[in-house]
């Protein structure tokens, strides 16, 4: 008789999934008491150039890049820190319920970590990596609602691991890429300090074996905490679409340890009539191409302008982008 290797209850991983999700929606907002505690990865994570010619990355990485009009501090203005007696920013207030000691924690942390990994910088410095990225780690710019904030599309479904494996990129890496495409949207396309966006997360894709593996938790992990840290109180909004029954039924059992006015926020969406006329509404188009790979959907104006911006400073350090190994 052979052995059957013993299998995870469903619900397990349905959960799982779940937690995920949740913590991916909570990120935006930063209002609930959980929070997945901080890592010293953090502490130790550096840009990296991979691949190319070592020693002139060495070069690249002596250039004061602290000079470039493309660096930015955590401070923008009238972000509240030009008159609070701690010179914090009113977003770490609002993130901790105006609970002083707890938000001035928050931030000296957000300090310290952009100092440790240099991300005042981030837009300056080279990145050559953008295109591989942008295939394995599915976000989008994909428009503006009608109140004129920008849709931030995410597919956390469909991270392509096999292209991790082959273009030798690391799970830092990709975290990498998503902070630059924060800064670039906080700094250069909203900079104003109390700039908000809509948030839509399609789940198509999300099922058992995607979650089971387990780089891809330590990922999750990673790139919630930091969100969940440093980007806080950034969310008008957010659409959570296509989205299967069973995570419709164990979303509403883990949706009561957010705050109300987390809950008031975020919109469940199936497939559907429904569905169709919000998204509509929100980002014509979008219906139809849901199925498609993000790397086949039309760019927009604004992800044209992200992908030129990225090779202008490729340019200046004489460096091009990599090419993607499928």
């Amino acid at each position: 008789m052979t052995n059957k290797r013993p299998t995870v209850p469903t619900f397990r991983w349905q959960l799982l999934i779940s937690i995920f999700i949740f913590f991916l929606v909570n990120s935006a907002y930063s209002e609930s008491p959980v929070s997945i505690k901080s890592h010293r990865f953090l502490q130790e994570w550096r840009y990296r150039f991979r691949g190319g010619d070592e020693k002139f990355s060495k070069e690249v990485t002596k250039i004061d890049y602290s000079k470039s009009p493309f660096s930015f501090s955590l401070f923008q203005d009238k972000d509240g820190s030009q008159t609070d007696p701690d010179g914090i920013p009113s977003r770490y207030l609002a993130m901790q319920n105006n609970r002083r000691d707890r938000a001035k924690k928050a931030f000296e942390a957000t300090l310290k970590w952009r100092e440790e990994n240099d991300i005042d910088t981030i837009l300056a410095r080279p990145h050559p990596n953008f295109d591989i990225c942008k295939r394995i780690f599915p976000f989008y710019f994909c428009g503006r609602d009608d109140s004129g904030r920008l849709i931030l599309l995410q597919r956390p479904g469909i991270i392509d691991l096999e292209l991790v494996e082959k273009n030798k990129i690391s799970p830092d890496e990709l975290l990498n890429h998503y902070i630059y495409a924060m800064e670039y949207l906080w700094q250069l396309l909203e900079p104003e300090s109390d700039a908000l966006m809509t948030s839509i997360i399609d789940l198509t894709g999300l099922s058992f074996s995607v979650i089971r593996r387990g780089e891809l938790l330590k990922f999750i992990q990673k790139f919630c905490n930091t969100m969940d840290s440093h980007f806080p109180q950034r969310a008008h909004r957010t659409l959570l679409i296509n989205s299967p029954k069973w995570f419709n039924a164990l979303f509403k059992f883990i949706s009561p340890i957010l705050r109300e006015s987390t809950r008031k926020k975020i919109t469940m969406l199936s497939k559907g009539q429904e569905q169709d006329k919000v998204l509509e509404s929100l980002c014509p188009g979008y219906i139809t191409e849901s199925n498609q790979p993000l790397h086949d959907m039309m760019d927009t104006e604004m992800e044209e302008e992200f992908r030129t911006f990225c090779l202008a400073r490729l340019e200046e350090s004489k460096m091009q982008m990599k090419t993607l190994i499928c």
